[in-house]
């Protein structure tokens, strides 16, 4: 009854450091995240923060999820409309 797999989503958020961060004297400029997908996964959404910036990664199968960019345009929409609200608040 149960399918090999119980979930095909890993969604992961990690809070950065919130100041900017230096090495060597050069200036750390982003951090970018990433989910590998394990064997028959079919997305990862990796979200990290790092110096008042927030950084949203997404990693599909391709040949499993066929239309990721509506996901990656459903998320940069709910991002402006939640933009939208705090600005209005």
């Amino acid at each position: 009854m149960f399918a090999a797999r119980l979930f095909n989503v890993t969604v992961t958020n990690v809070p950065g450091p919130p100041r900017t961060l230096y090495a060597l004297g050069r200036e750390l400029r982003a951090i970018i995240p990433l989910v590998p997908l394990a064997a028959e996964h079919a997305v990862g959404v990796a979200i990290v923060s790092y110096a008042g910036d927030l950084c949203i990664a997404v990693n599909a199968d391709r040949d499993l999820v066929r239309d990721v960019d509506e996901l990656i345009a459903g998320i940069e929409d709910d991002l402006a409309a939640l933009d939208a609200f705090q600005t209005s608040v």
